[in-house]
């Protein structure tokens, strides 16, 4: 008990002795430090630290980027009941980090310090935290390669020739491994595979570039590399020269004779191969084996070609000729002096027919005529065995009639006679009204306009899209549609060639008499939209999917009126052979307007989608051909012009309209 130090300054005496009498009671209970009762026990220790102190081993290490090595702590403990626990920190995670086993990894060069808490705890013990700290020293790794050479590191090659290379890599150290890779600077000259093996290709030098990549457990990956030079030469050719034997030949007709070529080869295991040609075949010709027949009367060249071949040798070909000289035999008269068909043309309704009769002059009266009959266009007309004509559709057609006469002690020959048939389309189905028989439907699409044989307003080829269906009149307008419309006017009917009727096509009108009349039609016939088509739907049309210079196959008469079939005039629409989307006379008979104005660089500047000619110009443009044209000015693609305003004796149209 502690004591009292508090004075009192005023108090009664016997207070102050009662007082007294209080604090030795108490003392003498024991409350007293230095009085006479027995001594207070003093407080127990503290209990003892469970961990005294922790160190670390190694205590310093130096480590290869990417490596791992453990640290090993070792506490002291004040007894083995103590338990403890580790953490670990770095004080450079960029330089090495440690797991929460001690484990410590590199990754990057420099220097790391690694601290370990050792925190120890039991009972009877005080829980204490010991540290300890090891330097980590981290080190790039080694490269894996030092070095790379190649064997050989110079090549000498013939094409078609390989050699293999052998590249050697110095390697850092035992766990290294090397991948090689190989290119050729000039793959033309000589190529390399994945196994280093080389293969010359033709004449020249090339350089291989070896690349040895390197990687392993410790070592930086690394490249080296090296070059070998190849250079490659031809091998000699395979054959020196050639000679044939006999080099000239004398036949007559009929006969023949063998020729024999000697090759001069540059070695042995050369084959050669042996090709004849004729520089004339109608004079004589030449087998595979050399074997010359003589055709008929004149002189030919026979060219022989070895080409030798060999391992080790250049494919090479040599030439040699021979001259060949045709006689006739002594002559024998011609079975057959004369032969001629009739009536030379026929002109026919769909559905009728007729009868051609040949007519023969033979040599002899034993000679034997075998007479055959072939139509070039029997969708327009058949004809049988006996020579009968049948029409089948509108269009031309030729019958090609052969006559093959033969017999003793002649000359066995063949004549041959044509017959021009012409079937013309009911009056009721073209060139009368406007009906829906009088257009044929064109579907929308593309083409290639123009052509690389044109001059230069018809270049250069360019794709053109037609995006709208349309309607476009099967023939040109005919004189009879035309004074129907244009009765009463005082251009009725224009036409110069007015005799030729109503079915054959108006002309001497100009672009702008058109216009008139399309006033009037469309003011007669409303809601059709009647116009002239664009250059681009016209030759869209013509060409009908085509993408020749005629869009109609065929001998040229047999859909075309042309200067080549003998026309002095034009001739009714429909007379020749249709398109395949239906429409006559897109081949000549009259040249037709279009609604375009002209221009000679339009082809290489204009739109390519539903083109309709440049905004203003002088002249309109003209396709098609006519009467009093050759077939090259009716080629589908040729384009020319002409004032507005002027007509003329081979000028018409044709019309389309809405769908």
């Amino acid at each position: 008990m502690r004591r009292s130090t508090t004075r009192h300054r005023t108090g009664h005496p016997m207070r102050r002795a009662a007082f007294a009498g209080l604090w030795l009671l108490a003392s003498a209970c024991g409350g007293s430090d230095s009085g006479g009762g027995p001594p207070v026990a003093p407080p127990p220790p503290p209990p003892p630290e469970a961990l005294t102190a922790v160190s670390v081993s190694p205590a310093t290490s130096t480590l290869v980027v990417g490596s791992s090595a453990p640290l090993t702590p070792t506490p002291t403990m004040r007894s083995s009941v103590v338990a403890v626990s580790y953490t670990y920190t770095s004080s450079a995670t960029a330089v090495a980090t440690v797991n929460g086993s001690g484990v410590v990894t590199a990754v990057a060069p420099g220097t790391a310090t690694i601290t370990v808490a050792a925190t120890g705890s039991g009972t009877g013990f005080t829980t204490s935290t010991r540290q300890a700290t090891t330097t980590v020293t981290v080190t790039a790794p080694l490269p894996a390669l030092s070095a790379l050479a190649v064997s050989p590191d110079s090549i000498a090659l013939q094409t078609g020739g390989s050699a293999t290379l052998t590249p050697t890599a110095t390697t850092a150290g035992a766990g290294v491994s090397v991948q090689y890779t190989y290119a050729s600077s000039a793959p033309t000259i000589a190529t390399v595979n994945a196994a280093g093996m080389v293969t010359a290709v033709s004449p020249g030098t090339a350089s291989i570039m070896v690349t040895a990549t390197g990687s392993g457990p410790g070592f930086a990956t690394s490249e080296r590399q090296a070059t070998a030079t190849v250079t490659v030469t031809a091998p000699p050719p395979a054959v020196t020269a050639l000679t044939v034997s006999p080099d000239s030949i004398a036949l007559l007709t009929g006969g023949s004779a063998s020729l024999t070529p000697t090759a001069t080869t540059a070695g042995a295991g050369v084959s050669v191969q042996y090709a004849y040609a004729s520089s004339a075949s109608t004079v004589a010709t030449v087998s595979e084996d050399g074997v010359v027949t003589a055709v008929s009367p004149g002189t030919a060249s026979i060219t022989v070609t070895a080409t030798a071949s060999g391992t080790g040798f250049t494919s090479t070909q040599r030439q040699a000729t021979a001259t060949v000289t045709v006689n006739a035999p002594p002559p024998a008269p011609p079975a057959l002096t004369d032969f001629t068909a009739s009536p030379v043309s026929l002109t026919l309704a769909p559905g009728g027919s007729s009868t051609i009769t040949p007519n023969a002059v033979v040599a002899t009266p034993s000679v034997h005529v075998q007479i055959d009959y072939r139509s070039d266009q029997p969708a327009v007309a058949t004809v049988n065995a006996s020579g009968v004509v049948t029409a089948v559709a509108p269009g031309n057609t030729i019958i090609t009639v052969e006559a093959t006469a033969s017999g003793a002690d002649v000359t066995t020959a063949t004549r041959v006679a044509v017959v021009t048939v012409t079937v013309l389309a009911p009056t009721a189905q073209l060139g009368v009204g406007f009906g829906a028989e009088q257009f044929a439907l064109v579907p929308s699409g593309s083409f290639d306009r123009g052509s690389t044989s044109g001059t230069a307003d018809e270049q250069p080829v360019r794709t053109i899209t037609i995006t709208q269906p349309f309607l476009m009149q099967r023939t040109e307008v005919t004189q009879g549609q035309w004074r129907a419309v244009m009765q009463g006017t005082a251009r009725a009917n224009p036409s110069f060639f007015a005799a030729c009727g109503d079915r054959c096509p108006v002309e001497q009108v100009s672009w702008d008499d058109i216009q008139l009349f399309l006033q009037r039609l469309n003011a007669q016939d409303p809601g059709k939209g009647y116009r002239l088509p664009t250059e681009a739907e016209w030759e869209y049309a013509a060409r009908a999917g085509t993408s020749g210079d005629f869009g109609v196959a065929g001998p040229i008469c047999s859909f075309a009126h042309v200067s080549e079939c003998g026309s002095v005039r034009t001739r009714p629409v429909a007379a020749g052979a249709a398109n395949a989307w239906g429409m006559h006379d897109v081949h000549g008979n009259a040249l037709e307007w279009v609604s375009d104005f002209y221009a000679a660089t339009f082809y290489s500047s204009g739109p390519t989608v539903d083109p309709t000619g440049p905004a203003t110009g002088l002249v309109r443009v003209m396709r098609g051909g006519a009467w009093c044209c050759d077939a090259s000015e009716a080629r589908v693609w040729k384009r020319g012009g002409n004032s507005p305003s002027v007509t003329s004796w081979w000028s018409g149209f044709r019309l389309v309209r809405h769908p």
